[in-house]
């Protein structure tokens, strides 16, 4: 009589919901669906492409035999702030559709007037497959962790030359997605969802990679017949690749933030924190995705505040709060947001995906460590068609 009660309160334990008291997603499912969850994750299930060299993070990654067609997305993205000087900036190259096309972004704030490219997608040629260069805007490595960036054209709105020419260097260990995400976290949100074929045909389709790191640019800013404007602006270096299509997404939150010193997590000091929550709808409804990084290392950021409770009315907020948790640790910090004016927005997927972005200061709550970076609020215009009008 006693095994059969064991055997029925072991399978209660490992079929109802694992609580979770500290409100942060995602939620995850049964215990036994986490872990087999978590399994698959160990194991690759999700069917990403990772690199095998880091050097291979400077330079074009083609397509594998499973990644080819009109959804590829080749990035590299660098972005920096300084909320004192008045300055940021975000630029991107996506090369995209086996290389064919390419996405130029080059976002800059100047004591709030706002310069953007004029052109977004160009076509390529067969020369610009493996070059790091496209309308006006131009990404050098000079060394490891060390890349040149310039920006020489005309500007939005007003028609202005523009000559940027900015240095980075990295001065944060790197964050690669597939070495040091938590998979505990991500079975979580893959228990959330219902499984199926379908389901998993999917998340396989949908196999990316992405590396990151911190550290500061450094150079300057000529508008017009001005005067050069010599900055240095901390911030963050994003390299993706593999599959996107925008329209597989509904929506995300992307916080970047450099703090102005540290903050120590379990015993751990960080300076740099980045950190997304995206619904990518039928794979995962809330997937945390980012990191903590300083000199004690890097630390995966496994669980963030409820995307629900931050412009699910589609409005992008202009102050709010944020928590997350990082890897191993039941500390919850909590950032204070508060955006500056000015944002900007750029569309793809024919229009039908806007990506909003804006410079913020941040606080860490109860800590007084201040910070600053940037928020970037992501919706599709098939989930959210009010955003068309906004």
């Amino acid at each position: 009589m006693i095994i059969p009660v064991i055997l029925i309160l072991v399978l209660l334990y490992l079929v109802l919901p694992e609580v979770d008291k500290s409100g942060l997603r995602p939620d995850g499912g049964s215990r036994l669906k986490n872990k087999l969850a978590e399994l698959m994750i160990r194991k690759g299930a999700s069917d990403h492409r990772s690199i095998s060299d880091y050097s291979q993070v400077d330079v074009r990654i083609p397509p594998s035999t499973s990644q080819t067609g009109v959804d590829y997305n080749d990035s590299f993205v660098f972005q920096g702030f300084n909320a004192e000087q008045g300055v940021g900036y975000l630029t991107r190259l996506g090369f995209r559709d086996d290389g064919e096309l390419t996405e130029v972004w080059f976002w800059l704030d100047v004591k709030g007037k706002i310069y953007y490219n004029r052109e977004q997608f160009f076509d390529n040629s067969p020369a610009d497959k493996s070059g790091l260069s496209k309308g006006g805007v131009t990404y050098r490595v000079l060394n490891e962790g060390e890349y040149e960036i310039t920006w020489k054209g005309k500007s939005e709105p007003d028609n202005q030359d523009i000559h940027v020419q900015f240095v980075f260097k990295a001065d944060s260990p790197h964050y690669l997605m597939s070495e040091h995400r938590d998979p505990r976290a991500y079975g979580k949100a893959m228990a959330e969802m219902k499984w199926s074929r379908e389901y998993f045909e999917k998340l396989r389709a949908e196999g990316a990679d992405r590396y990151e790191r911190g550290g500061v640019s450094t150079g300057t800013v000529k508008i017009g017949d001005g005067e050069a404007l010599n900055v240095s602006l901390r911030g963050f270096r994003d390299r993706s690749w593999g599959k996107r299509n925008w329209l597989y997404i509904k929506r995300y939150i992307w916080n970047l933030i450099s703090l102005n010193e540290d903050l120590v997590i379990h015993g751990k000091s960080y300076n740099y924190i980045i950190y997304t929550t995206v619904n990518y709808g039928e794979t995962f409804s809330h997937l945390v995705s980012g990191w903590a990084g300083g000199k004690d290392g890097i630390r995966a950021i496994s669980y963030a505040s409820d995307m629900s409770q931050i412009g699910e009315d589609s409005i992008v907020p202009k102050n709010y709060e944020t928590s997350f948790r990082v890897m191993d640790s039941d500390e919850i910090i909590t950032l204070i947001v508060n955006a500056r004016e000015g944002s900007h927005s750029w569309f793809v997927a024919d229009g039908q995906f806007e990506v909003n972005e804006t410079f913020a200061e941040f606080e860490v709550k109860g800590r007084g460590i201040r910070g600053e970076g940037m928020q970037e609020f992501g919706f599709s215009h098939l989930a959210y068609p009010e955003r068309k009008n906004q």
